[in-house]
């Protein structure tokens, strides 16, 4: 409904294809939860700066949904980019910078 009103890239659409994206890794069905996250990630950065902490949080989701389905590498690549924007964004002490160094820190990147 929102996607007629609005269009596909409009900024209240990246919360709802981001949510039905968890909602999907969470029942398991980790390609359809990357599509869904893939289209949050792309509206995001249609319609913010490319280093908006809205676009870091999506690289965050689809970093999690990448390492679920063992995709390490890939994981790793779009979680430090989360870091690096929250770091630039929100500063060393941010819960959201944080919980992404200790995400690398644990699964072997650099944070």
């Amino acid at each position: 409904l929102r996607e007629e009103r609005f269009g596909t890239d409009h900024a209240s659409l990246v919360l709802p294809y981001s949510n039905l994206g968890m909602v999907e890794q969470a029942a398991g069905d980790l390609s359809a939860a990357r599509d869904l996250m893939h289209r949050a990630l792309v509206t995001a950065e249609t319609v913010y700066e490319s280093d908006h902490p809205s676009v870091a949080a999506r690289y965050w989701n689809l970093g999690t949904i990448e390492h679920a389905d063992g995709r390490t590498v890939e994981a790793r690549e779009l979680v430090h980019r989360a870091h690096t924007i929250f770091q630039e964004r929100l500063g060393l002490e941010h819960p959201s910078t944080q919980m992404c160094a200790t995400w690398l820190s644990d699964h072997g990147g650099q944070s």
